[in-house]
């Protein structure tokens, strides 16, 4: 899931409402990720799942900023 989401953004051509889907056969496990923002050398990042556990679906925002040409998770 979040090597899927770094392939949206570590070309830094990124633009928000950007989005692909993933999936993983072994668990079960499928969703997707968009970019909802953009920010200087930082994206923020909506994933939407499920899984097997959990038939609801999920969600979580990240934002992972570019320092030392490195993409962190930032606070």
């Amino acid at each position: 899931m979040v090597r899927t989401g770094g392939e949206l953004y570590v070309s830094r051509k990124a633009l928000p409402g950007d989005d692909t889907i993933w999936s993983n056969p072994e668990t079960g496990a499928y969703g997707s990720v968009e970019i909802a923002s953009v920010s200087g050398n930082c994206v923020g990042l909506n994933y939407k799942f499920r899984t097997r556990r959990q038939a609801r679906i999920q969600t979580v925002q990240t934002q992972r900023c570019l320092t030392d040409g490195r993409w962190i998770l930032a606070p």
